[in-house]
């Protein structure tokens, strides 16, 4: 016939005994003591003393050496050798150097993995690291540039480097060493400024910055004259009382004490390749702005002195009272 329910619960049974301690059971096994004496025969004897890491070291091959506090060391092959996955970057190549600029390129390859980040690391000794100056180009693969600096030291080696991260990794590509030139071109930052002219035996070297006052007081013919020679011109205003003269020829920037105000040609040539020499920027160029009229130190007549409208770049002559911009520029001969 069919089974039937299942019948109630019975009662519950009486609890066992007590297990042995495991003292009891270290008893039984024939040893003798106190429940202390068992404690302490849990403890092993004092072990040596460990060997602790005090220092590590990247080396120039990608390796990394490790220095232990008992004298020996360890060093790991090469990361590159073990890990295929890292990013491949290409050695920098040099695009452009002068006395105080340099321009780098280089490659990231696709590899596994995403790029992070890729950029530009250098100093002026090896081995450049991103703790050294360095320029973050983004993340991706592909070609990328960058200029390291415009007011780089002449006849200076810097060492550069490119690198990349991904999710494999950090990597630094080969190292590449670059010189600055000894010699200065038109737009290097040199000896007080930039460099905006250069001739057989003189270049013209112009502040970055503006200066401003009144050309003069007086209402004199004085015989600054010239339209090329701003240097006899400062000289001769000077002379005569000229606050921005005076001014001018006291000015020690960068050590260098040679400063005048530019003659009208002078100041044509200045204007003119102010782009060339990265000094557009530092001018005022607008229009309707009375600051963009800059001093000449070249005088028109005894009311008047000449200066240039930097937006027309044309000349006119101003009263010697007006309070203009002027720029101070110095000569080298060589």
């Amino acid at each position: 016939g069919a089974t039937g329910g299942d019948g109630p619960q019975g009662i519950a049974g009486n609890d066992g005994a007590d297990g042995d301690s495991a003292y009891d059971i270290w008893l039984s096994l024939g040893n003798t003591g106190t429940q202390q004496d068992f404690i302490d025969s849990l403890t092993g004897s004092q072990g040596e003393n460990g060997v602790g890491i005090t220092n590590t070291e990247e080396n120039e091959n990608g390796t990394i050496t490790f220095f232990y506090s008992d004298g020996t060391s360890f060093t790991t092959t090469n990361a590159s050798s073990q890990n295929t996955n890292l990013p491949n970057v290409v050695q920098v190549t040099t695009i452009n150097v002068t006395s105080s600029i340099i321009k780098v390129s280089s490659e990231v390859l696709p590899s596994a993995g995403s790029i992070s980040s890729k950029g530009f690391a250098w100093s002026t000794t090896p081995n450049p690291t991103v703790s050294d100056s360095y320029f973050n180009s983004g993340g991706g693969v592909g070609s990328f540039n960058h200029e390291l600096g415009d007011k780089l030291d002449p006849s200076t080696t810097y060492y550069v480097r490119a690198y990349a991260s991904s999710d494999f990794g950090f990597v630094y590509g080969p190292e590449t060493s670059i010189t600055t030139s000894s010699v200065p071109s038109v737009g290097d930052y040199w000896n007080g400024g930039r460099v905006f002219y250069i001739s057989s035996n003189h270049r013209l070297i112009a502040r970055e910055t503006n200066s401003s006052g009144r050309w003069s007081g007086d209402n004199v013919l004085i015989g600054a004259s010239s339209g090329s020679d701003g240097e006899s011109n400062t000289i001769i205003m000077a002379n005569n009382g000229s606050d921005i003269a005076i001014y001018t020829i006291n000015s020690n920037h960068e050590g260098y004490e040679d400063w005048y105000i530019p003659s009208r040609d002078e100041m044509s040539t200045l204007r003119g390749a102010s782009s060339q020499a990265r000094l557009h920027n530092s001018f005022e160029w607008n229009s309707i702005s009375q600051w963009r009229m800059y001093w000449t130190s070249t005088e028109d007549d005894y009311r008047y002195a000449i200066n240039l409208d930097n937006s027309q770049g044309t000349f006119y002559g101003s009263p010697k009272s007006y309070s203009r911009k002027y720029r101070m520029i110095r000569k080298e001969t060589f």
